[in-house]
């Protein structure tokens, strides 16, 4: 039997994984800003099933902007590498990583900062983000 607690995630990066596809995850989250901008400035509204939107064509038979099926490639390629996609209006996304004592945190990354420099619990988001220092 293991003592192993229960994660959410299957999928943990160290710092050195994070950082390998750290130049991905930026290109991406510069994009995604951008679309979600443009696709704001249209009065799109990008909500709902994102793969539905990856098809191309609404229920109403109407095909959604370009900008939109772009953005679901996005959010796709996000789920694909195992990074939590947080925020498209500033760019935060989330790498799950296991601290040395087993805890399961995320490593916290803005679209700006020169590399991924924070930590967070499950629970405590953005706003209980810790130095790297502290993991």
């Amino acid at each position: 039997m293991s003592s192993r607690p229960p994660y959410k995630h299957t999928r943990h990066f160290d710092l050195e994984e994070a950082r390998r596809i750290l130049p991905e995850v930026r290109r991406l989250l510069k994009v995604g800003v951008e679309l979600r901008r443009k696709l704001e400035e249209m009065n799109f509204e990008p909500t709902g099933k994102m793969e539905l939107i990856a098809r191309g064509v609404a229920k109403n038979g109407r095909p959604f902007p370009p900008e939109a099926i772009q953005l679901a490639s996005i959010i796709h390629r996000f789920e694909e590498l195992g990074v939590a996609l947080r925020d498209l209006r500033v760019g935060i996304c989330d790498f799950p990583a296991l601290r040395p004592s087993g805890e399961e945190v995320y490593l916290c990354y803005r679209l700006g900062e020169p590399d991924i420099g924070f930590f967070h619990g499950l629970e405590d988001g953005f706003a209980g983000r810790r130095p790297l220092e502290e993991f």
